[in-house]
């Protein structure tokens, strides 16, 4: 049994822009508001050598260079999109946002 095969030789494209073109979601944010996304947040960050990385136990405490009440960061990527404080929401850690992030476009 044999198929017929074609090869399919897809167009040039060339690169350009024509002037007034908009941007693929311009005006169609609602086309991402399903789409899920992972936030992290920044409690802190420490200075090690790496002997004293090598001599790192269980029990070890790291000093951050946050003191308790400092704000935190929140990224998407590796982007800082907001900052706000660490509150107890149940039993886990949660942020509350004190101050969002002027992104520039």
């Amino acid at each position: 049994m044999s198929k017929e095969v074609e090869i399919f030789s897809p167009p040039q494209l060339d690169g350009k822009i024509e002037a007034g073109a908009v941007g693929l979601l311009q005006g169609r944010m609602e086309l991402l508001k399903e789409v899920q996304v992972q936030l992290e947040t920044r409690i802190g960050s420490c200075r090690l050598s790496i002997a004293e990385l090598d001599a790192l136990k269980e029990g070890a405490v790291l000093t951050l260079d946050k003191a308790p009440g400092d704000t935190v960061e929140i990224l998407l990527g590796k982007q800082v999109v907001a900052r706000g404080s660490l509150v107890v929401a149940g039993d886990c850690f949660g942020v509350r946002i004190e101050q969002v992030a002027q992104l520039s476009a």
